[in-house]
């Protein structure tokens, strides 16, 4: 069995995919003085190229390009130690590869091991290369589908190896190290066998062949239906249609002659972020009798580390390729006519793209110029997936104005009117050509746009702000024009006045705040810097208008403070020795109380009662600490109950307001600790008598009043009263000094030794005209000694605050 390849469409291009390797195939290598990754792979595995290799097991080294120094340690997975029946020793675009008998494609890199079966597929504008056990080497351009055959190293040297071409086009490079062993190539309508050097073989679609010898040996060519074989000489093709013998050979056709003479580029240099790259350009001469051409750029002269290749239509005598990072480039031109039959190529022209850095302003100036890591040649991985096409260059971003254009050594640039200059700043705002010159020779430039930045100053909402206020704090956004600029850098300061270091919110935007400052007379200027001292990148002069002088302030109105609204003491200022009537308890003074009480006659009562009261009230230490006295006189009628009577008995008690309400809402609490004493004789109560009294009030909904009066009495002798009296009220506001309530009272407990009980209903009102207050109540009494007794009460208080 024979090794054979078998391509089914055009050319091979790759994308890359790290093969699987396990732990137990990675060895650690000691990187030596001078070494990169690509002059290892040449050392471990044979090949600068494999070094994405050792990019796929030390992730670790970052970013392209890579630096590598002395003792540092890499893993490298080891080369297997069985043979393989091919490897992909190049890969450009996007590549894929698809291991025997499995579904699924991979992206193929440089170095990977191909077992027989195995298949690999470029796509447009991609290209591959792979290399036999035989070192037969085939150059697949793009659109190509290969497939592998292997068998034995024996055979495979002893028999050739063998490829199948549907359509498409296909270089076979074999050299003295494969032994001697052919590349039998098959076609839909030719079998060809090419030796060592090179030879081109280009199907049609419609399955005509085109075989062209182009430097080595001579190729032999048969058509598949035919026995006799032809012997093709180097510079000499056939051409096979389906079913026909080969034509007798001929001339190849003349190569094109290169008509431009620039031969050196400006292009952006590599960055830790970027590969930067340049535009190329050539031109050639029209070649009589050509149907196309065949253009390919490659990092060396013959061809190989393939960067870009493509065939263009006879009408075109011109390429632009771009994205080239800095270095060196080998352009070669090979004319193709109508029968398929590819010139050799013109001698290979050297471009130089000179990579040049553009510094922002302010940004640091790199210490080392890109050309010095130019021979990594991780820097060329990917290329085929740059814009390389035959139009014109993209238009590039416009710069900052002070950007700082940093060149090689021997290297002076201009733009525009510019002097030439070995350290360029552009310090003109417009477009302008950016050319160089190296060793007095002309470096092709390209247009370069430099402009100012612009910045204006916005509240949130994105208004402009034209004014500020002295001495007040505005927030403000920045909105800044500015091309490929690092807003993490930026820094600001202000001119009359204070700007806060900037903010950057979640798109980017930037923030402030200014305060024009007294000091300074004048707009505030907003300055935008890198944070270099006295950077400009852009300003901004903002308006500032003085403080307006303060309006002259009247004095406030002398307002009284709110008060509480008096509430009627109508039956709770009578001091009745049994049962209690309702107390305003949060009344405050000094003052005085006069009033007159008439109660109906009750059982055993031969006539009604009328009863003068007058006492005398003093609130000390803001009413914490209260002195009262109160004397009765009956001037008609007494009350049958000894224990009810107290006629000119005087009642002194000392108090405290122990919570003050509001005038509108809030609870009152005051206590109050009295005693009656029998100065009357026989008329008064004959006995000393305690009462302890809380009084407590409830405002809410600024004119209701919930009133309450609790009190125990307890007379200082054997077998005397033992009583617990209360009263219960509601009073209203009703309209300027009148209020309105009801009250009920109640007296329980033992008289003499025997129970008895009291109580009774009635309505009062208050006049607050302070500081007089007008009470009036009546109240309807019953009990155990009284049948409905009707009550009416007048009196008149007076207090004045000290």
């Amino acid at each position: 069995m024979k090794t054979r390849i078998t391509v089914a469409f055009g050319c091979l291009l790759f994308s890359l995919v790290a093969p699987r390797v396990s732990a137990q195939e990675l060895e650690a290598y000691t990187v030596r003085e001078g070494e990169t990754c690509a002059t290892i792979a040449e050392r471990v595995y044979g090949s600068p190229r494999a070094y994405d290799r050792i990019h796929a097991h030390n992730p670790d080294l970052g970013p392209l390009p890579h630096h590598l120094h002395a003792g540092q340690v890499l893993q490298l997975p080891m080369p297997r130690s069985r043979g393989v029946d091919a490897t992909v020793t190049d890969a450009r675009g996007s590549v894929r590869r698809q291991a025997p008998s499995q579904p699924a494609w991979a992206g193929a890199r440089v170095g990977d091991e191909l077992d027989s079966g195995a298949r690999v597929s470029t796509g447009e504008r991609s290209s591959a290369e792979l290399t036999f056990r035989s070192s037969a080497v085939a150059a697949i351009r793009a659109e190509t589908l290969v497939i592998v055959h292997g068998t034995s190293v024996e055979r495979v040297r002893e028999e050739g190896t063998r490829a199948t071409v549907r359509e498409g086009s296909v270089l076979s490079r074999l050299s003295s190290l494969s032994g001697g062993a052919p590349l039998a190539i098959e076609t839909p309508s030719a079998e060809v066998s090419v030796g060592q050097g090179e030879t081109a073989v280009r199907v049609s679609r419609e399955g005509h062949t085109g075989v062209s010898a182009l430097s080595g040996t001579s190729a032999h060519v048969r058509g598949t239906n035919d026995t006799s074989v032809i012997e093709v000489p180097v510079g000499q093709g056939t051409h096979v249609r389906r079913g026909r013998p080969p034509t007798p050979p001929r001339p190849l056709p003349a190569p094109p002659s290169w008509v431009s003479t620039e031969r050196a580029f400006l292009g952006l240099a590599p960055t830790p972020t970027s590969l930067g790259g340049g535009t190329v350009t050539g031109t050639w001469s029209a070649v009589t009798g050509a149907a196309s051409y065949h253009v390919e750029i490659a990092r060396r002269e013959d061809g190989r580390d393939l960067v870009f290749g493509a065939n263009v239509p006879s009408s075109v005598t011109r390429f632009e390729a771009h994205g080239l990072p800095p270095g060196r480039y080998f352009v070669r031109i090979a004319t193709i006519d109508a029968e398929l039959l590819e010139g050799r190529p013109a001698d290979a022209v050297a471009l130089d793209v000179i990579g040049v850095e553009l510094v922002p302003p302010g940004a640091v100036v790199p210490s080392a110029t890109a050309d010095d890591s130019l021979s990594e040649l991780e820097l060329f991985d990917g290329l085929a997936d740059r814009a390389m096409t035959l139009s014109s260059a993209p238009p590039r971003e416009p710069v900052l104005l002070g950007t700082r254009v940093v060149v090689p050594s021997g290297v002076v640039c201009a733009h525009g009117a510019s002097e030439p200059s070995a350290e360029l700043v552009l310090a003109s705002a417009g477009d302008g050509y950016l050319t160089c010159v190296r060793e007095g020779v002309n470096v092709v430039g390209f247009d370069l746009r430099v402009v100012a930045m612009r910045a204006r100053v916005l509240d949130r909402a994105g208004a402009a702000i034209t004014r500020l206020r002295r001495e007040m704090p505005t927030d403000v956004m920045i909105e800044i024009d500015a091309p490929s600029l690092d807003r993490g850098a930026l820094a600001l300061r202000a001119t009359g006045g204070e700007a806060t270091p900037p903010t950057f919110d979640a798109d980017g935007r930037l923030f402030t705040t200014l305060t024009p400052t007294l000091e300074v007379a004048g707009p505030l200027t907003l300055v935008v810097g890198n944070g270099q001292p006295d950077s400009v990148l852009a300003s901004v002069e903002i308006a500032v208008d003085d403080p307006p002088p303060p309006e002259p302030v009247a004095p406030p109105e002398a307002t009284e403070s709110p008060r509480l609204l008096a509430l009627h003491e109508g039956l709770g200022a009578q001091v009745m020795p049994s049962w209690v009537g309702l107390r305003d308890d949060q009344r405050t003074g000094i003052g005085g109380v006069l009033g007159a009480m008439v109660a109906s006659a009750r059982l055993g009562e031969a006539s009604p009662r009328v009863r003068l009261i007058g006492g005398a009230t003093a609130g000390l230490f803001d009413d914490y600490l209260r002195i009262s006295a109160v004397a009765p006189l009956d001037v008609i009628g007494q009350s049958s109950r000894d224990a009810d009577r107290g006629a000119r008995d005087l009642y002194v008690s000392l108090g405290s307001r122990l919570l003050a309400a509001s005038p509108t809402q809030g609870a009152g609490i005051a206590i109050e600790l009295g005693t009656w004493a029998p100065t009357a004789g026989a008329s008064g109560l004959d006995r000393g008598r305690l009462m302890f009294a809380v009084d407590g009030s409830l405002r809410f909904a600024e004119r209701f009043v919930l009133r309450t009066r609790q009190a125990g009495i307890f007379d200082l002798v054997a077998n005397g009263s033992l009583l617990w009296a209360s009263a219960y009220g509601l009073d209203v506001g009703i309209a300027g000094p009148l209020s309105l309530g009801v009250e009920g009272t109640m007296t329980m407990g033992t008289e003499g030794g025997t129970e008895w009980y009291a109580g009774g209903v009635g309505l009062g009102m208050g006049l607050d005209f302070h500081p007089v207050v007008l009470s009036l109540a009546g109240r309807v009494g019953f009990g155990d000694d009284l049948w409905p007794q009707g009550t009416v009460a007048l009196n008149v208080r007076a207090s004045f605050d000290p």
